[in-house]
């Protein structure tokens, strides 16, 4: 039987990753609308076409992965960047300045759409249950996002999109902060665990757009905490940092999305698989990934990232 997750020492229910003089210094970086050209407007559909929003089935009482889903999912935003997407996770909203803060992976936002101004930024597609089920169309998507369309679907679709600034990324750590003006309603921080409280064996949770299938879910144990693990650029003098280990299933998509306890507690950003040397049928070198070696940079260094991130002039 698998083992529940200790819950000694649990910390507060809202994540407090970022402190206030980062809030103050972005003000003036998080206005609601930046504007977004005819090229990155395209990028979005072509990403986005053919694409299906999951319907959430379960309810905040239910136990579980189907419980923690629908306790999270407002939190799991699926990220288009300029070449490539994955996953994020709410890590805070500031209530006064109605920013919101969605960790993610340096991978996934680089490299970033640019906004008119030349901002670094990335597209979000927030869970809409009025969406669930649509098939995204892409020409219906670049004609709604360009022209402001008045119609249900379109003024829908612009509640459950954002566009977010990214505030700073790390290479060495695979890990990026970004931030949204004045995110949907729904959208509450995912509360924050810790490694400490973690054993092998407890039961965890995996959301995010694995292959772009928007709003899965899976489910798996935590195989083992390790220590000093290279993530990021690969460079040998890069930093390690500390993983969580689970054979939960993992896909490229889920980058950048949360690894959660069986209660809904954020352990770690999902990072990726374990790469293993091998060979195409061709003979090319290439690689590829370790079944059930799947790893999450754990949330203690989230939050030492941001907190660093903050103290930046």
């Amino acid at each position: 039987m698998r083992k529940r997750m200790s819950q000694r020492g649990r910390s507060a229910s809202v994540v407090v990753f970022l402190v206030g003089t980062l809030l103050t210094a972005l003000t003036w970086a998080t206005a609601t609308d930046i504007a977004l050209d005819s090229g990155t407007i395209a990028r979005v559909a072509r990403e986005l076409h053919g694409r299906r929003v999951a319907p959430v089935d379960g309810t905040l009482g239910s136990r579980g992965a189907q419980g923690v889903f629908a306790q999270t999912v407002d939190a799991v935003p699926f990220v288009i960047a300029a070449e490539g997407h994955g996953s994020g996770t709410v890590i805070a909203v500031d209530t006064k300045t109605r920013v919101a803060f969605i960790a993610t992976n340096h991978h996934v936002v680089t490299p970033p759409l640019l906004g008119q101004d030349g901002q670094s930024v990335v597209w979000l597609l927030f869970y809409e249950p009025l969406l669930a089920q649509e098939q995204f169309d892409g020409e219906r998507m670049s004609k709604c996002l360009a022209e402001q369309l008045s119609s249900t679907w379109c003024q829908t679709l612009r509640r459950a999109s954002r566009v977010g600034l990214v505030l700073g990324s790390d290479a060495d750590r695979d890990l990026a902060v970004i931030a949204v003006a004045e995110p949907p309603a729904r959208v509450r921080p995912i509360a924050a665990g810790t490694v400490k409280n973690v054993r092998p064996g407890d039961d965890v949770v995996v959301i995010g757009h694995p292959l772009g299938l928007l709003w899965s879910v899976t489910s798996g144990i935590v195989s083992g905490i390790r220590e000093n693990y290279p993530v990021g650029s690969g460079q040998a003098s890069a930093p390690r940092v500390t993983v969580v280990q689970t054979q939960a299933p993992v896909h490229p998509g889920n980058s950048g999305g949360p690894l959660l306890t069986d209660r809904g507690e954020l352990l770690g950003i999902i990072v990726g698989s374990h790469l293993l040397p091998a060979r195409t049928n061709a003979g090319v070198e290439a690689q590829a990934a370790a079944p059930g070696l799947n790893f999450a940079i754990a949330v203690d260094e989230v939050r030492d990232f941001v907190g660093r991130l903050s103290q930046k002039p």
